[in-house]
C-alpha cells in the first residue's frame, strides 16, 4: 500500500474582528468536475475506498498475433507511471493488464481525484464482481442441457491451432499428447509429448473452452498444434504448416479444427493492415481470380494455400472454425465490418462474439449496456463471414500459470477468441450426436435464435435438436414376404437430447397395385390416417406427432398391410423434404410383397 498525505485545509479562516468561514469543496465534488468518474464511483466514496478500474489512453498496438490476446509491454509501462504519479490518498493495485489499457485498483477519494486529473485517464468506473463466467456461456450458449443427457464430446478430436497447452493445468488431461506438434518457435521439440507446451497462454485459454472442466466438450481429445511462443506471434506458414500437416495425417482423424488467430501484415500499423476481407476470399493457387474475385496482389498472400488445405479438410468431413476478430473499436472502426484469413474463408465457420450477462462491459472497449446475446463492442461482425456469435464475454477458463505446477489456475478473458472456441466445442458435441456433414452442422449452427443485432446466437441445445433430427438413428424394419399381408414395424428412437418437444413423422405406403390396411391394424393415438398427394400405383399415409420422446425411448408400432405387390415405405421428419416416394431425405425405406 502507498500512503499519499495532501496538504491540510482549514475549514474555518479566522481574520481579527471578523468570523468568516470557508466551507472546503468536498472530494467527491471534486471528482464530479473532472467529468471522467461514474456517479456509482462518486458515491462509493463518501463509504471509503473504492474498487474501480481506470482506463487510459496508451500507445498503439502493432504486429500480428492470436484474436483473444494482444500483449503489449506499453500498456504495463503506461498504467505503470501513471500509478506512480499518485501523491495523495491511499490505495492499493489490484491488477494491471498486458493486453488492455487499463488496470484496476482500490483508492480513496483523494487519489480517485489525482487520477481523475491525469491527462492520461480516460474514465474510472467501478470495477464490478465477476460473475459471468464460463458456467453462464454454457446456459446462453445451450451445452449445458447437452451435458445432462450427458453429451460431452467423448470420441470426438478438436485440433487446436494456438500457442499449444499447459501441460500441467490439472484441468486439461484431455490432450492428446502423442500427438502433440510445433510448428515454428519450438524450445520444447517439433513432435511428440511435450512439443505443444505453452509458455504463452492464449492456446491454453482456448484448450480450457474446449475440454475444461466446465467447458463446451470436456470429454472430447485435442490436438495441440503450437504455432507461437511466449513472444512470437508465429507467421503465417507457422499456421499454414499447421494445417498442411493436418491434411498430411488424415489418420489422425481429426473432426473439428479451431483457428482463433487471423494472418494479417506486421510492417504497417493496425489501422491500415492489408488482408481485410468483406466477402469470402477464396483463392485458387494458380488462378486466384477464380474464387471470391481475389487479386494476385501481395495483401492477399497465401490465400491460396490457405484455401486449398482448409478445402481439402472440409471434403474430408472437418468442421473448421475461426474467430473474425476484435477490430471494432475506436482505433481502427473501418475493420468492424472485415476479417482476415481464415475467417474470411468460404470453407471456414466465422465466429464474433456476443456477450453473455446484462450489466456494464468494460475490457478492451467500453459497453454500459451489455445484454445477453448482444454484439460486444470489440468484435468484428462483417455480415458475410459472420456465421453466428457466441459467447466471448466475460469468459473464464483454464490459464497458464508458470510459477505453479501443477496448475490449476483460473482466469477471465474477452475475445472472439473464446466465442470460436466455444463453437468448436459445440461441433464436437454434434459430431457426439452423428453428425457427419459440416455443411449440416453449419446448417444447424445457423438455426440458433437470432440475436439483437440480427445474427444468430449460439444456442449448442438448438443445433444440435437439429441435427438429431437430420440424423436420427431412424430403424424402419419389414418382416416379410406374408401370404396375403405384410406386416411393417416403424421406429424411431431419440439418441440425444432429454426429450424433442415435437417429431412430426409421416409414413407413406406406395404400392403399384394397390393395398389396404389388414384389420388388425391398431393406429397409435399420436398418429391419423390421411390421404396422400396422388402417386404412381396409389397412396396411403399416416402422420405422427410424438412428443416428449427421452433418450433411449423408441416410438414404435406395427402396421399390416394387404398387398398385391411391392409396397414402398417412407419415413421422414420435421425439417427435411416432403415425402414423394423419391425424396434423397427420406430416411428409411422398406419392402415387403404380398401376394
Amino acid at each position: 500500500m502507498k500512503i499519499g498525505l495532501g496538504a491540510s485545509v482549514l475549514s474555518v479562516l479566522l481574520l481579527p474582528g471578523i468570523g468568516i468561514a470557508f466551507e472546503r469543496e468536498s472530494p467527491q465534488s471534486l471528482l464530479e468536475r473532472t467529468g471522467k468518474v461514474t456517479a456509482a464511483v462518486i458515491e462509493e466514496s463518501t463509504l471509503g475506498s473504492v474498487d474501480v478500474v481506470v482506463r487510459f489512453t496508451s500507445p498503439p498496438l502493432t504486429g500480428g498475433g492470436g484474436f483473444g490476446v494482444n500483449p503489449s509491454t506499453s500498456h504495463l509501462d503506461t498504467s505503470s507511471s501513471i500509478i506512480n504519479d499518485i501523491n495523495s490518498g491511499t490505495y492499493v493495485v489490484r491488477h494491471q493488464f498486458s493486453s488492455f489499457s487499463i488496470f484496476s485498483i482500490e483508492a480513496d477519494a483523494l487519489a480517485l481525484t489525482e487520477l481523475a486529473n491525469d491527462s492520461r485517464v480516460e474514465r474510472i468506473h467501478i470495477d464490478h464482481e465477476t460473475i459471468d463466467y464460463l458456467p453462464e456461456a454454457g446456459t446462453v450458449g445451450g451445452f449445458d442441457v447437452l451435458h445432462g443427457l450427458p453429451v460431452t464430446g467423448a470420441g470426438q478430436r478438436v485440433a487446436v491451432i494456438d500457442s499449444g497447452y499447459d501441460r500441467e493445468h490439472l484441468q486439461l488431461g484431455g490432450v492428446v499428447d502423442s500427438l502433440e506438434q510445433c510448428f515454428g518457435d519450438c524450445p520444447y521439440g517439433t513432435s511428440g509429448p511435450g512439443a505443444a507446451q505453452d509458455d504463452h497462454g492464449h492456446g491454453t485459454w482456448m484448450t480450457g473452452m474446449i475440454l475444461g472442466t466446465d467447458a463446451m466438450a470436456p470429454d472430447a481429445e485435442v490436438i495441440a498444434l503450437r504455432t507461437r511462443g511466449a513472444t512470437t506471434g508465429g507467421t503465417a506458414t507457422d499456421r499454414l504448416a499447421a494445417l498442411q500437416w493436418l491434411v498430411d495425417n488424415p489418420s489422425v482423424d481429426v473432426d473439428v479444427v479451431n483457428m482463433s488467430f487471423g494472418i494479417a501484415d506486421p510492417r504497417v500499423n493496425q489501422s491500415h493492415r492489408a488482408m481485410y476481407y468483406t466477402q469470402a476470399c477464396d483463392c485458387i493457387t494458380d488462378a486466384p481470380t477464380n474464387k471470391g474475385g481475389c487479386t494476385n496482389n501481395e495483401e492477399d498472400f497465401l490465400l491460396g494455400e490457405f484455401t486449398e488445405l482448409t478445402d481439402v479438410l472440409l471434403s474430408r468431413d472437418v468442421t473448421l472454425v475461426a474467430a473474425v476478430g476484435n477490430w471494432q473499436s475506436s482505433s481502427a472502426p473501418t475493420f468492424a465490418n472485415k476479417a482476415t484469413a481464415p475467417a474470411c474463408l468460404s470453407s471456414v465457420i466465422g465466429v464474433g462474439a456476443a456477450y453473455d450477462f446484462n450489466g456494464v462491459f468494460d475490457g478492451s472497449c467500453y459497453d454500459a449496456n451489455a445484454v445477453v446475446g448482444g454484439l460486444t463492442c470489440f468484435s468484428s461482425h462483417p455480415t458475410n463471414l459472420t456465421d453466428l456469435l457466441a459467447p466471448g464475454a466475460w469468459i473464464t477458463g483454464p490459464s497458464l500459470d508458470p510459477s505453479s505446477t501443477p496448475s490449476n489456475t483460473q482466469s477471465t478473458q474477452e475475445g472472439t477468441s473464446q466465442a470460436s472456441a466455444i463453437v468448436s466445442g459445440c461441433v464436437a458435441l454434434m459430431y457426439e450426436l452423428g453428425a457427419t456433414d459440416p455443411d449440416l452442422i453449419r446448417e444447424a449452427l445457423a438455426r440458433s435464435p437470432i440475436g439483437p443485432d440480427g445474427f444468430p446466437v449460439l444456442d449448442c441445445g438448438v443445433a444440435a435438436d437439429w441435427v438429431l433430427r437430420e440424423e436420427s438413428d431412424l430403424a424402419l424394419q419389414v418382416d416379410g414376404p406374408y401370404t396375403g399381408e405384410c406386416v411393417a414395424t416403424a421406429q424411431i428412437e431419440n439418441v440425444g437430447r432429454s426429450a424433442m418437444s415435437a417429431i412430426e413423422a409421416e409414413l407413406l405406403f406406395q404400392s403399384s397395385g394397390g393395398f389396404s390396411f389388414h384389420p388388425s391394424t391398431v393406429i397409435p393415438p399420436e398418429c391419423q390416417v390421411g390421404t396422400a398427394p396422388a402417386c404412381p400405383g396409389g397412396c396411403s399415409l399416416i402422420e405422427c406427432t410424438v412428443e416428449s420422446l427421452d433418450v433411449g425411448e423408441k416410438f414404435e408400432f406395427d402396421y399390416h398391410l394387404e398387398a398385391q405387390s411391392v409396397v414402398n415405405i417412407y419415413w421422414s421428419l420435421e425439417d427435411s423434404k416432403p415425402v414423394d416416394g423419391n425424396s434423397s431425405n427420406d430416411l428409411g425405406t422398406g419392402t415387403c410383397t404380398g401376394n
